[in-house]
């Protein structure tokens, strides 16, 4: 277990968050659990229609498939504060 798996939690609330609706809200079959750890290892990402591109890069950054390039809190922290002041 890394940080790197909180990462990815908070990124995939934080699209919920910014979107307004349930993430995977889809039309990929998700009646086992199989079905849906397949779909996110091989990529699947919920949708950000409707967020800032600067909200786009932090949160794709948070959930990046290869665990080693995803921020740490820190630079989120950092990076949403600089969102936050040029608001």
């Amino acid at each position: 277990y890394t940080g790197a798996v909180d990462v990815y939690s908070f990124a995939i609330m934080a699209a919920q968050v910014m979107v307004g609706k349930l993430v995977y809200d889809t039309e990929v079959d998700f009646s086992t659990q199989y079905n849906f750890m397949s779909a996110v290892c091989n990529g699947l990402r919920p949708g950000l229609a409707g967020c800032s591109s600067e909200v786009k890069s932090i949160i794709t950054k948070c959930w990046d498939g290869n665990v080693s390039s995803r921020s740490s809190f820190h630079d989120v922290v950092l990076k949403m504060g600089t969102v936050v002041d040029n608001y």
